[in-house]
């Protein structure tokens, strides 16, 4: 048990016995973890009045700080020996995690400022706030410019219109059983089921007041999988064969919401009179994210917010059939080769995105079986013309569920090569193909023609490397270089409609890692790693990539030319994201002093993480990305060191520890996603603070 900073303490436990010895064991353990928030929101619960005060009476902040958690867990394990040659485990689980929902520190457009400015033209609605009718010199309905710092706020502290609850729970169960046939054949059954939920409510995704992004996330999964397979060890030769069956689905439940200070903007016109020829006046006025401007509206026409519900489900089953078999060529080479034949089958079904007004009036389809969007209700403009009819009135039939399908047939597999050429020294050589089922594009949101299945990801994998032990073990050098070349890689790029579009695309990556483990004395060990990671992505020419015309492609790529929000962008040459040129690892550990029958430890950690980049794109630096993201969310990350330690008194029956992590509060963003701009802000999540505390462990 402990406690810490943020007034976070925890508690874990286990206890083992043996009803019938030899024949049946029990296992228990149990983990609580209660901790506060280290962020604080200082936008007060209430009317949110940063746009037009309010006018709507919509728009209500939360007042709730984001992170801090509450989570516990149980796992249990029961193992029966019911004869000699019979072995079942049962292992059972549950988890579960409640806080406040994380979100984004607000970064602005200006490398080493925080100003987020809506009239910049690297925001999607700076037209609207550059007019003088509604900004600050105005009806001052919205304003210019925000700013973190300007409002007197520190790096712990934001002002989000909206931070909702984080909620995560897991259960389940697996089953294993292991019959020996033969005294060299076992017969091995692995059964597992699982599932559980994931709530992340509507949550800021701008970093500010302003009510434009906000997105909620609900999903609840179940899986089972099934394996089956015959072990044999013949002495020098041993192999495996099996087959496998899986079923996993997804319910995802989801509420974009995008723009919608524009809902007291319009709320604020209304009171003047602009609506009053619209049936149902300002909170019928229907133009989501101005769609409709400059078509079935005037040009000028005011936008509304986004305010969608999106409703879909995914299933994949997955078949396979194995084998993998070793033999000792001689007493120091050992030769290993297997083979995996897998059948993918996934379906999206149910997908239904439903955009509505302000009056909670189901509006319009984007996403449904009709494919097109399809509208609920009549589509006014100012004057209360009828510009786009209702497709019920027009006696259209009110679509079902969009589904697609998909399927994928892949071969993978490995082979090594392992030679001993002296005790204590392992050299090996190695190849393997990896494989990564498709998927749907299932978090498109704008229209259904964006739900598509994006081909598997596949890496053929080179590496050599040696394993070493010396001085009677006290000394461990183990090192490895690597080439993968990858085909299809699945990342995920974000477009003009806020739209998280999956892509794959095919580089390679090669690397070294190296790895020492020296024990200097009985009481002094120490360790040390290496990474060096080289990566990047095929094919270059921007100048043909610009030329390229991918409108209306899904996904909007061909090859390595990907369409950004600001344009076409050739990534060829870029590094793969969050893949740190060099990484640095060093520890200790040191039973310090002995005090009677206890003893002093003390161990102490360091990491250095080099600069890596959030996503395919790089630092934006690249054609027509020089205006998708220009403030701090294109330097990218890294270039840090990270210390950890802890001092315990170790007793017989007991011990006591002092620990902290992140010992020089360094401020770091292991997480980002490009939307500066569309929503002024580069989305960035801050990592843990600095943190101690104690901990106490008894043994009974």
């Amino acid at each position: 048990m402990g406690y810490g900073n943020y007034d976070r303490y925890n508690a874990e436990g286990a206890v083992e016995f043996t009803p019938v010895t030899d024949k049946v064991g029990i296992r228990i353990a149990g983990t609580y973890v209660n901790s506060d928030p280290y962020i604080h929101n200082r936008l007060p619960a209430g009317l949110n009045t940063w746009a037009a005060g309010g006018a709507s009476g919509l728009n209500l902040a939360t007042g709730r700080d984001p992170g801090g958690d509450e989570s516990y867990g149980i796992r249990g394990t029961l193992r029966v020996m019911p004869t000699d040659t019979l072995d079942i485990t049962l292992k059972g689980y549950y988890a579960k995690s409640k806080g406040g929902a994380m979100g984004p520190l607000p970064i602005g457009q200006t490398k080493g400022s925080d100003v987020v400015n809506f009239q910049s033209p690297n925001f999607l609605l700076n037209g609207l706030f550059q007019d003088v009718a509604f900004g600050p010199g105005g009806l001052g309905l919205l304003p210019a410019t925000y700013s973190q710092s300007g409002n007197g706020y520190g790096i712990n502290e934001i002002e989000a219109d909206t931070v909702g609850t984080a909620l995560t729970r897991a259960e389940g169960v697996v089953l294993t059983v292991k019959a020996d046939l033969t005294d060299s054949i076992k017969l091995i059954s692995t059964s597992g089921y699982d599932s559980g939920r994931y709530l992340n409510s509507p949550t800021d995704c701008d970093a500010t007041p302003f009510r434009g992004c906000s997105i909620g996330y609900e999903s609840n999964f179940n899986a089972f999988n099934q394996d089956l397979r015959f072990d044999y060890d013949g002495g020098p030769f041993k192999m495996i064969l099996g087959g496998f069956y899986g079923r996993d689905s997804i319910t995802a439940d989801n509420k974009p919401d995008f723009f919608n200070s524009l809902r007291d903007v319009n709320a604020a016109l209304g009171s003047f009179g602009a609506y009053d020829l619209v049936p149902g006046g300002w909170q019928a006025w229907f133009n989501p994210g101005g769609g409709f401007s400059g078509t079935a509206l005037s040009a000028g026409s005011m936008p509304t917010g986004i305010t969608a519900t999106q409703h879909f489900k995914q299933v994949r089953k997955s078949y396979a059939i194995y084998g993998e078999g070793s033999y000792e060529l001689t007493p120091t080479v050992k030769f290993t080769a297997g083979l995996r034949y897998t059948i993918d089958k996934n379906l999206f079904t149910d997908g239904v995105t439903t955009y509505y007004d302000e009056t909670g009036t189901a509006r319009m389809l984007t996403v449904s079986a009709f494919e097109d969007p399809y509208f609920l209700e009549n589509v006014y403009d100012e004057a209360g013309n009828v510009v786009i009819p209702s497709f019920v009135d027009l006696d259209i039939p009110v679509p079902g569920g969009l589904e697609r399908r998909g399927k994928t047939k892949k071969f993978s597999g490995r082979a090594i090569l392992d030679w001993k050429p002296v005790d204590g020294v392992m050299m090996y050589a190695s190849y393997s193909r990896g494989y990564r089922a498709g998927t749907f594009n299932g978090l498109a949101y704008g229209g259904s023609q964006q739900v598509y299945f994006v081909r598997p990801e596949e890496v053929d994998a080179f590496e050599v490397g040696f394993k070493t032990r010396f001085m009677d073990n006290r000394l461990q050098i183990n090192g490895a270089l690597f080439y993968y070349d990858y085909t299809g890689q699945q990342g995920q790029v974000v477009d003009n409609t806020a739209t998280a579009n999956l892509i794959a695309l095919d580089g390679k990556l090669k690397g070294l890692e190296l790895d020492v483990q020296f024990a200097a004395t009985d009481r002094l060990k120490l360790s040390a790693s290496l990474g060096l990671l080289d990566s990047k992505y095929k094919g270059f020419d921007q100048d043909a990539c610009a030329a390229l015309d991918l409108s209306g492609q899904f996904p909007a790529q061909q090859g390595s030319c990907v369409q950004s929000s600001g344009g076409n962008v050739s990534v060829g040459g870029n590094p793969f994201p969050y893949a740190a040129k060099s990484s640095i690892n060093l520890a200790f550990d040191w039973n310090a002093v002995d005090i009677g029958d206890a003893m002093l430890k003390i161990h102490g950690d360091t990491s250095y993480t080099g600069r890596f980049y959030y996503d395919s794109f790089k630092d934006y630096s690249r054609g027509p990305l020089v205006n998708v993201a220009t403030g701090d969310f294109a330097r990218g990350e890294g270039k840090y060191w990270l210390f950890n330690g802890r001092v315990t008194y170790d007793a017989d029956r007991y011990s006591i520890s002092l620990w902290g992590k992140n010992l020089s509060n360094k401020t770091y963003y292991p997480f980002g996603i490009s939307i500066e701009n569309l929503f002024g802000n580069g989305y960035r999540v801050r990592a843990q603070p600095r943190t101690y505390g104690v901990e106490a462990t008894f043994r009974f």
